[in-house]
């Protein structure tokens, strides 16, 4: 629904600005046309993914959080095994990391690609 909702405020909100523009202050609210397919588009997108994207973002807090104490507790260490643990642990973060920031990217380019082939590169 809030994917939906922010996809038909912008084509409104930009329709409204382009008639203001081009009309010298003077909105017809009647000339106002939706692209319904972009608008359904979004709400299934927007409650598909956002959910796993809003995940993701809390793994990647949390592993940095957690790769920052690893790399404090690795420079802190006495014994080589510690030393070893440690930095291993901070390694395993670092790649959760960057597999949640791959995600978050694939994700948004599969959205995109998804949507140009569905509806198409005019979305106003």
């Amino acid at each position: 629904m809030i994917g939906g909702g922010i996809d038909t405020s912008m084509q409104v909100g930009t329709q409204i600005y382009d008639q203001a523009i081009n009309n010298n202050g003077y909105v017809d609210f009647r000339d106002i046309d939706l692209n319904y397919d972009s608008i359904l588009f979004s709400g299934i997108a927007g409650a598909t993914t956002v959910p796993s994207a809003i995940k993701s973002g809390k793994e990647i807090l949390y592993s940095s959080k957690a790769a920052r104490i690893k790399f404090t507790d690795y420079l802190n260490s006495k014994t080589t095994n510690r030393k070893n643990k440690n930095f291993d642990s901070f390694i395993q973060h670092g790649e959760n990391i960057f597999r949640h920031l791959s995600f978050q990217y694939i994700n948004a380019e599969t959205v995109n690609t998804i949507k140009n082939n569905t509806i198409g590169e005019n979305n106003e």
